[in-house]
C-alpha cells in the first residue's frame, strides 16, 4: 500500500491498488496510472511510482521521444500538484518552480547565461538557498548587485524566516507568502503544499479564495475541477463550481476523461501548452525570418551547418548553449569545434556537447581573436584527435576573461588519463591565469557536470 488508510478509504484508490497489484508488467502499471490520472487527481506517491516506471521506459526510448515523455510527465505532474524534484538544477529544463524549501542538487547556473533572469528567479523570492545563490552570483558577476535588488534580496531572506516559522498556522503562512508580491511564488508554493497534503481542505479553500480575490476565473475553474476530482463526494463544492461556471455563460474546457455536464473536453496537449507558456525559461527554436539574437540555446535538434548559421551567423551571439544536438555539414559529415566558434566573434559563454576536434583544432583556435573575453567555456564529450595542449593554452591566454571558468570533458577512449593530467598541469600556470580561474578548470574523461 503506497498511501495512508485515509486515502485508501476512497473506492477509486482501492481499485487502483487492486489493479497495480494484479500485474508485474511495468507497462500495464503505467497504463493503470495513466488511466487513473486522466480521471482523478493522483496522490504524489503514485506519481513517484510512475516516475520510477517511466525511468525504465525512457532508458530504452529514442532520445527525442524520451525528451517529449519527460516534458509531458513534468507538465502533467505540475497540473496534479506534483513537483518532487530531488535533483533540481536551476533553470535546467524550463520547468523551474519558485519553491520555498526545494532541494537543489546543483546550485546556480552551470553557465550564468542571463543574469537578469538569474537574479529574478534565484535571488528575489524567499527560499532556503538565498545565501548560496547570492554567492554564485557574486562569483560570476562583473558588477555588484544593484542597490534596489540587494535591498529586495535581504528583505526576502528575512521574509523566508518568518514564513518558515509560521508553517503550522496556514492562514498566517499564506498571508506571508503574499507579502513577497510575487504571483508565481504564491501559486507555486500553495500548489506544492496542497500536493503534499491533499486531504487538507483548508489549503484548497485558501487557494480558492485567493483566485477569487484575484479575479482569476480560469485558474479558479481549473482548481475547482481538480478539487472535485479528489473530493468525489463533496457535492456542495461541485455545486459552487457549477454556479461559478454558469455565471460566465459557457461550458469550461477541461482535459479530464469524464467531464461534468457543465464542462467541455480539451486534450492534454492544450494543458501542456498552457504550462509551457507559464514557464518562460523553456527554450524552443522558433520560426524566424532573421535571427540577430545575442543569447541562443539549442537542445535536442539535428541541424545542418547552414541552418546553424541562420541562428548564430549574425556575429551578435554572446551566449551559445547547444546540448544533445547534432550539427552536420549537409552531407552527414561532422562539423568541428573551430567551424562553430568562428561564427561567434562576440562570444562570452559557450557550451556544446559531442564536439569533434581535429589535429589542427587547437592551432586554428590559437589564431582566433574574439571581440569579447570568454567568461565560460564548456566542451562536453570532446572526441576525435587530441588537442594540442600548448596551442590550446595560447588560445586561452589570448581570449579568456581573467576569471574565466572551463570544462573540457573528453569521451572515453579519445584520450588517456595521463593526457588529461598533463593538460591540467599545463593550464595551472599562475603566470597567465588567476588562481580563481585555475580552480574553475575541470579537465577529465566522463566528467559529471
Amino acid at each position: 500500500m503506497l498511501i495512508s488508510q485515509e486515502f485508501f478509504d476512497k473506492s477509486v484508490i482501492t481499485q487502483l491498488e487492486l489493479d497495480l497489484s494484479s500485474t508485474e508488467a511495468n507497462y500495464l502499471k503505467e497504463e493503470f496510472l495513466d488511466n487513473f490520472s486522466s480521471k482523478y487527481i493522483m496522490p504524489k506517491e503514485y506519481w513517484s511510482l510512475k516516475l520510477e516506471l517511466a525511468n525504465y521506459f525512457w532508458s530504452i526510448s529514442e532520445e527525442q521521444f524520451c525528451f517529449n515523455l519527460c516534458n509531458s510527465f513534468v507538465l502533467k505532474g505540475i497540473y496534479h500538484f506534483y513537483y518532487d524534484r530531488k535533483y533540481e538544477e536551476y533553470t535546467s529544463d524550463g520547468f523551474y518552480r519558485k519553491i520555498l524549501h526545494l532541494p537543489i542538487y546543483k546550485f546556480g547556473l552551470i553557465h550564468p547565461s542571463d543574469f537578469q533572469d538569474y537574479i529574478k528567479n534565484a535571488l528575489l523570492y524567499p527560499n532556503k538557498h538565498l545565501e548560496k545563490f547570492y554567492k554564485k552570483y557574486d562569483e560570476n558577476a562583473t558588477s555588484p548587485l544593484p542597490a534596489d535588488l540587494l535591498k529586495r534580496h535581504n528583505e526576502m531572506k528575512e521574509l523566508y524566516q518568518r514564513i518558515k516559522a509560521s508553517e503550522n498556522d496556514l492562514e498566517k503562512w499564506f498571508s506571508l507568502l503574499c507579502e513577497a508580491s510575487d504571483r508565481k511564488f504564491i501559486i507555486h508554493n500553495i500548489e506544492y503544499r496542497i500536493g503534499g497534503d491533499l486531504l487538507n481542505k483548508r489549503l484548497w479553500k485558501i487557494y480558492i479564495k485567493y483566485l477569487k480575490d484575484e479575479n482569476d476565473f480560469h485558474g479558479l475553474f481549473h482548481l475547482y475541477s481538480k478539487y472535485c476530482r479528489f473530493f468525489l463526494d463533496d457535492f456542495e463544492m461541485k455545486g459552487e463550481y457549477e454556479t461559478e461556471v454558469k455565471k460566465h455563460g459557457k461550458k469550461f474546457s477541461v482535459a479530464w476523461a469524464e467531464p461534468f455536464e457543465f464542462e467541455s473536453s480539451e486534450c492534454w496537449d492544450d494543458v501542456y501548452d498552457r504550462e509551457k507558456n507559464a514557464n518562460p525559461n523553456s527554450a524552443y527554436i522558433s520560426s524566424l525570418s532573421q535571427c540577430i539574437a545575442k543569447y541562443i540555446k539549442i537542445g535536442f535538434q539535428k541541424l545542418t551547418y547552414n541552418e546553424l548559421k541562420f541562428f548564430i551567423g549574425s556575429g551578435n551571439v554572446e551566449l551559445l548553449e547547444m546540448f544533445d544536438s547534432k550539427i552536420t555539414d549537409g552531407n552527414y559529415g561532422n562539423v568541428t569545434l573551430e567551424d562553430i566558434l568562428k561564427l561567434v566573434p562576440k562570444i562570452r559563454y559557450f557550451q556544446m556537447t559531442e564536439i569533434e576536434c581535429t589535429s589542427k583544432t587547437a592551432e586554428i583556435l590559437s589564431n582566433f581573436n574574439f571581440q569579447n573575453k570568454i567568461k565560460r567555456l564548456q566542451l562536453i564529450e570532446l572526441y576525435g584527435a587530441p588537442l594540442n595542449v600548448q596551442a590550446f593554452k595560447e588560445f586561452c591566454i589570448k581570449n579568456m576573461d581573467k576569471t574565466f571558468g572551463m570544462t573540457l570533458d573528453f569521451q572515453e577512449g579519445s584520450v588517456t588519463d595521463e593526457f588529461c593530467l598533463s593538460f591540467k598541469e599545463a593550464m595551472e600556470d599562475k603566470k597567465y591565469f588567476f588562481e580563481k580561474s585555475i580552480h574553475r578548470m575541470d579537465i577529465g574523461i566522463g566528467i559529471e557536470w
